[in-house]
């Protein structure tokens, strides 16, 4: 798209761990089950969603977030030198939200909910 047009950045999406783990350059996430995958910014995290509850968690090297899920919000969390986790852009977390919602888990079919669906 033209500069300033919506979408100019694509999401890379990795259809198994493995070529996740083997691109450790590559910003783009991968779904297991109920965990998400994301190397953003060049940081790995893990979202990890318990939808039933209305909660997920957020974790990477230095940190664990407790999540609202919908809304989305921050309710805790803890960095791996007892303060507080505050140097994370809370957009990453929306980008993590839509992709979840957006790519895999619409109802609209697409190449990997429909993928998971033939299995």
């Amino acid at each position: 798209p033209e500069v300033g047009a919506p979408f100019v950045m694509k999401e890379c999406l990795f259809l198994n761990r493995e070529d996740f783990d083997q691109c450790p350059d590559v910003d783009g996430f991968f779904r297991e089950d109920d965990l998400l995958l994301a190397r953003l910014e060049g940081r790995r995290m893990e979202l990890r969603l318990e939808q039933a509850r209305n909660r997920a968690t957020l974790s990477g090297v230095d940190f664990e977030l407790e999540l609202r899920w919908d809304p989305l919000g921050v309710v805790g969390g803890t960095a791996s030198d007892g303060n507080q986790p505050d140097d994370l852009d809370t957009a990453l977390l929306w980008r993590m939200k839509t992709v979840w919602e957006s790519i895999y888990s619409t109802s609209t079919p697409n190449m990997l909910n429909s993928m998971s669906r033939e299995a």
